[in-house]
């Protein structure tokens, strides 16, 4: 899904494979350690590991690995501009600057701070955490959650129907 959509916008902006592919593909990895985290509540269920603990101690390694993604990128495109050129935004006002995080990141981080919040502070317990994310996200847009449905199959290079001759033949 990140592919699909940010992956043209950034060979439109002039960045180079090399340097564009990676990141999408590395904050796969991140996403699985960042609560909510399912992976860890899976784990955590089959290993009968608590959740919590899980979820809490895979804060710290996740925001080390996202800051050296950002220093690698960074030394990178130091060293060879081309495989990032400088995107110029203009003349922006402080408030065009902030608005976008406002507006995007800030309900995201409200989300890990609720979760994670109330499974350390022992106020709920971590399948309640996730619940309270699933919650959250049944107020978004319907729209853009059908597109994201519908858009799935494809960018997972699934088809919808599969003729006899390919499935394999048992024996």
């Amino acid at each position: 899904m990140l592919g699909s959509t940010l992956l043209p916008e950034m060979y439109r902006r002039g960045y180079r494979p090399a340097i564009s592919i990676g990141p999408i593909v590395a904050v796969g990895g991140l996403a699985m350690l960042i609560p909510p985290s399912a992976l860890a509540v899976l784990l955590g269920s089959i290993a009968q590991i608590p959740i919590s603990g899980l979820l809490v101690g895979a804060v710290i390694p996740a925001l080390i690995l996202a800051a050296l993604f950002v220093v690698y990128i960074l030394v990178r495109c130091r060293l060879n501009p081309e495989l990032a050129p400088p995107c110029d935004v203009g003349d922006l006002s402080r408030r065009e600057r902030i608005m976008p995080f406002l507006e995007y990141v800030l309900p995201l981080l409200s989300i890990f701070v609720v979760i994670v919040g109330s499974i350390v502070g022992g106020i709920a317990t971590p399948p309640f955490g996730l619940l309270l994310f699933v919650i959250r996200g049944r107020r978004r847009s319907r729209p853009p959650c059908r597109r994201s449905s519908a858009r799935s199959p494809r960018s997972s290079g699934s088809r919808s129907r599969s003729s006899p001759s390919s499935s394999p033949s048992p024996g």
